[in-house]
């Protein structure tokens, strides 16, 4: 018998393989579904939908995911689609023979140009080739196992984007390519000749995240999340390298290695390969890293390393340690609430201080020892009232960056002062559905339902005023079970549990959801999300 899991979203559902993602439309449509795949550096969006024209205005009855390429829609009278993504190929196949319509949207996944696209259509007996040219894109599709096919009149469809228009992303229209029209049961449409694998093996929750985190592994690079965040940033896949530890040690130990080489002058942290824009806590993040993975390397290559981080260390407190305060200061948009104006976040203190700690204990110089000291000392006086630590101490909210903290340096205080401190924090973060607010829910800038607002501005804006972010709420659920795992044990199997909603709603787990109604928000398939996941699952295990 087959195993699957069922979903319950209608409004879209995902499955993968490798580094291939299909992001099929249901309810909702985004300019970003359909079928993405790496194209040179880039990601490139191939196939915009699938079009059954006995399904098109049927009532969905239950969405089956298998494995984690292979999602199959049945609807109230039992007829059912079937998608299954390969390595090679995406396969539909239905149970009643019908017309199908295979929309085209060839392009860079950030390329909304409608004009100078160019398609060529080669027609054979079993199968048809679709050539397209535009900028630095030259590809071609295969289809083929279709019973017959036929011109398709409607050569441009105009397709509107519900869910972009949701997230005030524009534009909402575009035309699509449909220029034939095909008939039978099943249609395979290839886009490379590869031998192709199925994943037959039996169906696990563990198994799914596994792969669906392979899913954002692309050669050298790894994605952040998709549909829109297909880059590599550098400050995600530090903070998912636990995760990634997992599947590859040898990734881990190679993207160490390749970041040592993209510190800019000021001693910060690029956030992406290819540009020169830093973030404040970078160095801290990759030093945290770089000793957790240690014995990946041989006393060679960390001594190399480490001698390169010490060099960039003096450019860091050179540009960023505030000498009054003894603190490490920000720039607006530089922490990882990058829409915020966070002067001296606290989360980056912290990752300094076990910087300190790490190279005092490595290379026993009494520098490292003495700055660890006047930090300690100073963020323990600007910090630290009765009962809260202050987010950042010229803007005293109340945010979940205080489980950040313990998770990047547990020692700055004892077990029980770190209860102190989380139990005012949870009364003011902990949602009834498990998840943790980005602000305390008693804050007047606190807003419950994600508005998914995209523009770079922070006013009015959901995202770190109440949003809940999953990766947050899986690093908060392991420093609660380190600090005390009897004592928050409830609120810890909710966050757990959380997870699982979320993988029983979509397949996979998103950036974020509403503090209200745990409406998912931001990008839909979240790499630090997943890789956050698998490690709480190993502390609470």
């Amino acid at each position: 018998m087959e195993e699957y899991i069922e979903l319950n979203n209608f409004e879209y559902s995902l499955i993968t393989s490798k580094n291939l993602i299909f992001f099929l439309p249901l309810l909702y449509n985004s300019r970003y579904f359909g079928l993405l795949l790496p194209y040179n550096n880039f990601y490139i969006k191939t196939i915009e939908k699938i079009e059954n024209q006995n399904f098109k205005n049927n009532e969905i009855k239950n969405i089956l995911l298998k494995d984690y390429n292979i999602l199959k829609i049945i609807y109230k009278n039992d007829d059912f689609e079937q998608y299954k993504l390969l390595n090679s190929k995406l396969v539909y196949n239905t149970n009643k023979e019908g017309y199908i319509n295979v929309y085209f949207d060839i392009r860079n996944l950030y390329d909304t140009e409608e004009f100078n696209r160019i398609y060529n259509i080669e027609k054979y007996k079993n199968f048809i080739i679709i050539k397209f040219n535009k900028d630095n894109i030259n590809y071609q599709i295969k289809i083929s196992k279709f019973k017959s096919y036929e011109e398709n009149q409607d050569k441009w469809i105009k397709i509107y984007y519900n869910y972009d228009e949701y997230r005030r992303s524009p534009p909402y229209y575009r035309y699509v390519y449909s220029p034939i029209k095909f008939y039978g049961d099943r249609i395979e449409i290839i886009f490379n000749e590869d031998s192709n694998i199925s994943g037959n093996s039996k169906f696990t929750i563990n198994k799914l995240i596994k792969k669906r985190i392979e899913s954002f592994i692309n050669n050298n690079n790894i994605s952040a999340g998709f549909p829109w965040y297909f880059q590599e940033w550098t400050r995600d896949t530090l903070i998912s390298l636990y995760g990634i530890y997992k599947i590859n040690k040898d990734i881990v130990k190679h993207k160490l290695i390749e970041y040592s080489n993209y510190f800019l002058m000021d001693g910060r942290l690029k956030n992406i390969k290819d540009s020169n824009v830093g973030n404040s806590d970078g160095i801290g993040l990759y030093i945290k890293r770089l000793f957790d993975f240690k014995d990946l390397f041989s006393n060679e290559e960390f001594n190399k390393i480490i001698n390169i981080v010490e060099e960039k260390l003096i450019s860091y407190e050179n540009n960023y340690l505030d000498q009054k305060y003894f603190l490490f200061k920000a720039y607006p948009n530089e922490s990882w609430m990058d829409t915020l104006n966070r002067q001296y976040p606290i989360e980056i203190q912290f990752l300094m201080m076990n910087s300190y700690d790490n190279l005092y204990n490595y290379t026993k110089k009494d520098e490292y020892k003495d700055k660890l000291d006047k930090l300690v000392k100073s963020v323990k006086y600007n910090y630290i009232n009765d009962a809260s630590l202050y987010d950042d101490i010229k803007n005293k909210k109340i945010r979940p960056n205080i489980f950040l903290s313990y998770y990047f340096y547990p020692k700055f205080l004892s077990n029980p002062e770190w209860e102190r401190l989380f139990d005012y924090s949870l009364n003011h973060l902990l949602l009834y559905w498990g998840g943790l607010s980005s602000i305390s829910k008693f804050d007047k800038e606190f807003i419950g339902n994600s508005n998914e607002d995209n523009y770079y501005k922070n006013e009015g804006k959901s995202m770190h005023n109440g949003d809940s972010w999953i990766f947050i709420n899986n690093i908060s659920a392991l420093s609660l079970c380190k600090v005390n795992k009897e004592k928050y044990n409830s609120i810890i199997n909710k966050i757990l549990k959380s997870n699982l909603e979320f993988i029983y709603m979509i397949g996979t787990l998103p950036e974020r959801a509403s503090a209200n109604n745990m409406k998912i928000a931001g990008a839909l398939h979240q790499l630090w999300s997943l890789a956050t996941y698998i490690e709480l699952k190993d502390v609470v295990a």
